[in-house]
């Protein structure tokens, strides 16, 4: 639940950019901005829960990788927003590290998990060639740094999806935790993407005729 609270913070800060509205409009740019933040974010959540669900020992070693990890994700949060782009390449750095340590946490499960030891270092292997990737994006300009960083996340998603699902089934998931996990996730998104409307909303001068409008507009009457 903790680690989750820090990810309430993080993504508050990724909706957070799409608060900026200009003349009631957003620019392409602040959307674009949005999906950079968010989906390093969401990718670093997801690994850790995938990791969490089937080798997690809540042991000393995996409590203080998930501190950092929580470290990493608070400064990038810290990051987010205005100085966004100014601070990209801080970013990546936080979002590679946080790849990382999920990799060693893997690596370091196939001395507790013997009988998964070639699952837990292909995976490991996988997190840290895809960190590596996204890592690579600080060496170029931009547009092109976007696309690497992309690029690894991209590898690491391709790989769980089409290439360790076969080694994965050697170990059961955990149904219920998983199932609890993502609803978690998806009620934050929902809380966090209600308050931003919510603060949109309020810059607006409401009347009763133009809600009426706005309804009709809507909802008309045929």
């Amino acid at each position: 639940m903790f680690f989750d609270l820090i990810f309430v913070v993080a993504i508050g800060d990724v909706t957070h950019i799409l608060n900026h509205t200009h003349e009631g409009h957003l620019a392409p740019l602040q959307f674009w901005q949005y999906v950079l933040a968010f989906i390093p974010l969401w990718w670093i959540w997801v690994s850790h829960t995938m990791y969490a669900n089937r080798f997690d020992a809540d042991d000393r070693k995996h409590r203080l990788a998930t501190l950092f990890i929580m470290f990493l994700v608070i400064i990038i949060s810290g990051l987010i927003d205005q100085r966004f782009l100014a601070s990209f390449d801080a970013i990546i750095v936080c979002y590679a590290c946080s790849k990382y340590i999920i990799a060693i946490m893997y690596f370091v499960s196939k001395h507790r998990h013997k009988e998964s030891a070639q699952l837990t270092t292909a995976v490991g292997w996988v997190s840290l060639a895809g960190a590596t990737i996204s890592l690579a994006s600080i060496l170029f300009p931009p547009p092109q740094r976007y696309v690497v960083l992309y690029l690894g996340i991209l590898f690491d998603l391709v790989a769980f999806v089409f290439f360790l699902p076969r080694r994965l089934q050697g170990i059961p998931v955990h149904t219920e935790h998983l199932i609890e996990r993502v609803g978690l996730l998806t009620l934050i998104l929902l809380g966090e993407s209600v308050i931003s409307l919510s603060t949109g909303l309020a810059n607006i001068s409401w009347t009763m005729e133009g809600s009426v409008a706005l309804a009709y507009r809507r909802w008309p009457i045929r």
